[in-house]
């Protein structure tokens, strides 16, 4: 897991513009994000040493200190708000911006069923001589348990 620390505004902005977007599934993963954006928001906000940029594909575990894994869009926007709205209610001589902390997942989100069902035709043709079509007509036809019988 790692953090990433960004002003409410410049988060706002990054939504509003597709500078950064999200697959509101369980849980929501980052779709887009603009290098320069992230650029400018490294500008705007002093990176800790734990900062990370997210990249495609990083899953979103928590907004502050909110889980988000069955954060819907609209619950994630109220976050944001909520944040905005701090920065609005700070006194105007108050420097300090409030940062909206963004914690994701990393990691190898592989789908080893589908893998595997990729390669087995070829496996299959190699070691036991089973023509292509077959092979991946196959291999479409098992579910999980029997591909693990197949490799056992």
């Amino acid at each position: 897991e790692f953090v990433f620390e960004v002003s409410a505004r410049h988060l706002k902005e990054g939504l509003a513009h597709g500078y950064i977007s999200f697959s509101f599934e369980s849980p929501p993963v980052v779709l887009t994000v603009d290098d320069d954006w992230l650029e400018e928001v490294a500008d705007a906000v002093e990176p800790t040493a734990e900062c990370i940029a997210p990249a495609k594909g990083d899953a979103l575990s928590f907004v502050n200190n909110q889980g988000a894994a069955f954060m819907s869009k609209e619950e994630f926007q109220l976050v944001v708000d909520s944040a905005e709205s701090d920065l609005d209610a700070a006194p105007s001589g108050d420097d300090a911006m409030p940062l909206v902390r963004l914690k994701f997942r990393r990691g190898l989100d592989i789908d080893f069923a589908d893998r595997f069902r990729e390669v087995l035709p070829s496996v299959l043709r190699k070691f036991v001589g089973v023509p292509f079509p077959q092979g991946r007509e196959l291999a479409g036809n098992l579910d999980v348990d029997q591909l693990k019988t197949l490799v056992s």
